[in-house]
């Protein structure tokens, strides 16, 4: 795995990242990886969809892991939207929020 950046900085602390590499590598290497490529919850046993090992194994050079997020589909109020087209039709401002 490698991380890179770039860019120009006059000062940093760089001490507090020095002090989580070592446990973050560690944890890294402590995850296991179902027969489905799903990462193992250490704690139940569960396969947890989110992270995947999608080629290669694990730690290896050429490994392929896959990350999946989702959106949260946030439902708006009725009320508040009738109220939002009503100020955006009319033009007056009806103090929806």
């Amino acid at each position: 795995m490698r991380f890179t950046t770039s860019g120009s900085l006059r000062r940093i602390d760089v001490s507090l990242v020095a002090d989580v590499i070592g446990p973050l590598r560690e944890e890294w290497a402590a995850l296991r990886f179902g027969a489905d490529g799903a990462v193992v919850n250490p704690v139940t046993g569960d396969p947890v969809p989110v992270l995947r090992l999608v080629e290669g194994r694990h730690r290896s050079p050429g490994a392929r892991y896959e990350v999946v997020t989702r959106t949260p589909v946030v439902e708006a109020d009725p009320e508040r939207l009738r109220a939002l087209q009503e100020e955006l039709i009319v033009g007056v401002d009806v103090d929806w929020d």
